[in-house]
């Protein structure tokens, strides 16, 4: 969990943000409005408090709860047999399979494509993390569990989950999460490989990790009307061939660099916003329905919009004047549509800030804490109780 916090906050508002501030890119060009400079350091400041209060909270909790008879007793329970988790990979790659076509594609149709997937699998698509890798922590809790020098067979049996749940991760076009796995991978294999190896195979992975699902994102396109089924497949393998090209790449990496520097500055509009008191929630818990309003089906959305209201990215549009009768696009092009909802990009504590500034930050991140060791809790009970 500690991992991939920081690595997070690496890449959503650590030195890389600092970095992208001086790249140009067509997404720069795109989302210029969004940047209000003079408060990237109050913004800054903001991810500083949450992330190092976040990791503290998750720390008192470990430090409260490892010698609790309930820890104890877990501790003890065997490892999750690798038959197993091998057959929950398989299954998990399967549903992949089934599912990136509806996904993988440059052409979205403004998020239609959620309608195509069966309500249960829609949260694989959203990418829950915790659910999608489930075979992959559980084999890692188990190589941690092992003797040195491990049990033979161990080792071959484990890069069989691992290449499963990277195979899921790319299919998915889930690269955030694929690099964290990749991480969390290498922490694992030190058990049984020098550290030389890690040292160049860690970097190479993380390559794959960004390079497949990255290929995938940006060279894929919907299936012309009437198109045959062999001439779409052919076109999309020379657009996936060329996405790995040199030069697509690294304006890939470019644009993502200076697309995901939003980690501060959104948070810096927010400010500006509240600043100038144009936000209209001001309440330090809003921020709770509006975070499990952004992780529901699209399906379900609708009959909740009362939690969407509350949403980061419904307030900065109404502080703009844009999506409602009578507003005016203040500040933005005039070729913006009235109806357009303010993209605040894939970036974490929006909901926090806007709805409650930075009280509404530590609140998060103490609800967050709190949560965890709640899960972690029914889990350890489950676990004693049925122990598949």
């Amino acid at each position: 969990m500690a991992v991939a916090i920081l690595v997070h906050w690496l890449v959503y508002f650590g030195p890389m943000n600092f970095g992208a501030l001086f790249l140009q890119s067509d997404f720069q060009a795109n989302y210029a409005w969004i940047v209000r400079k003079p408060l990237m350091a109050e913004a800054a400041l903001v991810s500083l408090l949450a992330y190092p209060l976040l990791l503290a909270v998750l720390a008192a909790l470990a430090w409260t709860l490892r010698k609790t008879p309930l820890a104890l007793r877990w501790r003890g329970l065997p490892a999750v047999p690798y038959s197993q988790l091998l057959v929950l990979s398989i299954l998990m790659a399967l549903l992949a399979a089934w599912i990136a076509p509806f996904i993988a594609t440059r052409v979205a149709d403004g998020g239609a494509f959620y309608q195509r997937v069966p309500l249960p699998f829609v949260p694989f698509v959203k990418g829950l993390f915790p659910l999608e890798a489930v075979p992959l922590l559980a084999a890692i809790l188990r190589s941690n569990s092992l003797p040195r020098p491990a049990p033979p067979g161990e080792l071959p049996r484990f890069l069989a989950v691992v290449v499963l749940q990277l195979v899921t991760f790319i299919l998915l076009r889930q690269r955030f999460l694929t690099l964290v796995a990749v991480v969390l991978v290498g922490f694992a294999l030190s058990r049984w490989w020098k550290r030389r190896w890690l040292l160049g195979g860690v970097p190479l992975g993380l390559l794959v990790a960004y390079a497949i699902p990255t290929a995938l994102r940006y060279g894929r396109f919907p299936p012309r009307p009437g198109q045959p089924f062999g001439d779409y497949l052919a076109q999309s393998t020379r657009n996936f061939i060329g996405g790995l090209l040199p030069g697509q790449m690294i304006t890939s990496v470019v644009n993502d660099f200076s697309y995901n520097k939003a980690g501060m500055a959104s948070l810096s509009v927010l400010l500006d916003l509240r600043r100038s008191e144009l936000l209209s929630s001001h309440d330090p818990f809003g921020w709770l329905p509006a975070e499990l309003f952004r992780v529901l089906p699209g399906a379900i959305k609708p009959r909740l919009p009362e939690w969407g209201s509350l949403a980061a990215e419904a307030l900065v549009s109404r502080a703009l004047g844009v999506g409602g009768p009578g507003w005016t696009n203040w500040g933005l092009p005039k070729v913006i549509p009235r109806d357009f909802v303010i993209d605040m990009m894939e970036t974490p504590l929006l909901n926090p800030v806007a709805n409650g500034g930075v009280v509404g930050v530590v609140l998060m991140t103490l609800v967050t804490g709190v949560c965890v060791g709640l899960i972690w809790w029914v889990v350890c009970r489950l676990s004693l109780r049925w122990s598949w």
